[in-house]
């Protein structure tokens, strides 16, 4: 019986360090063979397999060499996600106590954005309400509180994205 992609990708947003029943470095068949059918497939290939794989907004890339094993869990669509085994690029909790521009900083056990102190979106929120997403090497790409992820490009324009992850 194939695994309904729908409750994994649900499985997923709330928790990023469970990709199962996928793991890194699995080939593009047995992707196949948990999902069924992708939705579309990359025109990029090596030795005749696509290197992406795409299943309703979540691309699953996979490594040029052989065996072609999966390195990446991708969305930049309704959602932004970006997982793999050789980042951290999981929910991290927020230890810095003094504030840097446009960073998260701990105070007296709560969570502040030093670019958001005029409209206080986040001033004061419990650490336990609130993760920032990290990849690729920069930190406050995304940010969850209390469930509902935050975004933006300049750190001053965080907006709520959706309310999919309460």
């Amino acid at each position: 019986m194939k695994q309904d992609f729908t409750i994994w990708r649900n499985q997923i947003l709330q928790n990023p360090r469970d990709i199962s029943p996928l793991k890194f470095g699995i080939s593009q068949d047995e992707v196949i063979e948990i999902f069924g059918n992708p939705d579309a497939v990359s025109t990029m290939r090596s030795d005749g397999k696509p290197l992406i794989l795409k299943y309703h907004d979540i691309e699953l890339h996979f490594d040029r060499k052989a065996p072609h094993g999966l390195y990446l869990v991708y969305s930049d669509d309704e959602i932004e996600l970006s997982i793999t085994d050789h980042h951290e690029e999981l929910l991290q909790p927020i230890t810095n106590i003094e504030p840097v521009d446009n960073e998260f900083f701990l105070r007296d056990g709560a969570v502040y954005f030093s670019g958001l102190y005029e409209n206080g979106l986040l001033k004061g929120v419990s650490p336990k309400d609130f993760c920032c997403w990290h990849y690729w090497g920069k930190s406050s790409t995304a940010c969850f509180l209390g469930g509902i992820r935050l975004r933006g490009a300049d750190p001053a324009s965080f907006r709520v994205l959706n309310y999919a992850y309460a």
